[in-house]
């Protein structure tokens, strides 16, 4: 009888040790599962985040470029002289300039576009602004760099929405005047007319070069 009491009991123990087995085997399973599954949420968001921040640079190029489609005609602040320096060219139109919106508003930039109709060559400062646009909020906001070298703008878009990823994209687009070289300003057919020229955009023939930077420790960008 004794044997079989210690049998039971025995029995039970194991039995029981068994049990508290499988229910730390339970625990650690599902911690394991939801630790793994954390980690990828986390992993998800980032990536979501990244997209959206190549979006955003990928969208002030696309929305940056459309402004740049349609020519910027100047012409000389007096009638019957050349322009002699940047100060004695003005746009044509300088309303439909405004409506252009984004840089084209910026008075830096039309000083940039100013100088470079009179002399291509001139060293000209950059341009920098934020772009954000009210109809386009999940764009979120875009640092933009405009470069002017050789006869080319460089526009240097860089966005840190995303949360392990840096977005930078460089638009370069060449230009001509008139539809040729660089030239000079021509007088109007009138006697004592103006002197005008044309600022064409090669839109179509753009370079797009976009950049990946890792983000430092802190979050901010490398």
């Amino acid at each position: 009888m004794k044997t079989l009491f210690e049998k039971i009991r025995n029995s039970r123990g194991a039995s029981m040790l068994i049990a508290l087995l499988v229910f730390f085997l339970a625990i650690f399973s599902g911690t394991v599962a939801l630790t793994m599954a954390s980690s990828n949420a986390g992993r998800y968001t980032h990536e979501r985040e990244d997209q959206q921040a190549y979006l955003s640079v990928a969208s002030a190029a696309k929305l940056i470029l459309g402004k740049l489609e349609n020519p910027v005609h100047f012409k000389s602040t007096e009638r019957g002289y050349a322009p002699k320096n940047a100060d004695e060219v003005e746009f044509v139109n300088l309303a439909d300039i405004q409506k252009l919106g984004l840089f084209f508003s910026d008075a830096n930039f039309q000083k940039m576009l100013r100088t470079f109709a009179y002399q291509p060559g001139d060293t000209v400062d950059d341009v920098a602004f934020t772009l954000s646009v009210e109809n386009a909020p999940e764009m979120g906001s875009v640092h933009v760099n405009i470069h002017l070298q050789g006869g080319e703008f460089y526009f240097r878009m860089y966005s840190q929405r995303g949360s392990s990823l840096d977005y930078q994209m460089t638009m370069k687009v060449a230009t001509n005047f008139d539809g040729k070289g660089t030239g000079n300003f021509t007088q109007g057919p009138e006697e004592n007319d103006f002197f005008y020229r044309d600022l064409n955009f090669d839109t179509d023939g753009a370079i797009f070069t976009a950049e990946k930077l890792q983000k430092e420790t802190g979050g901010e960008g490398a």
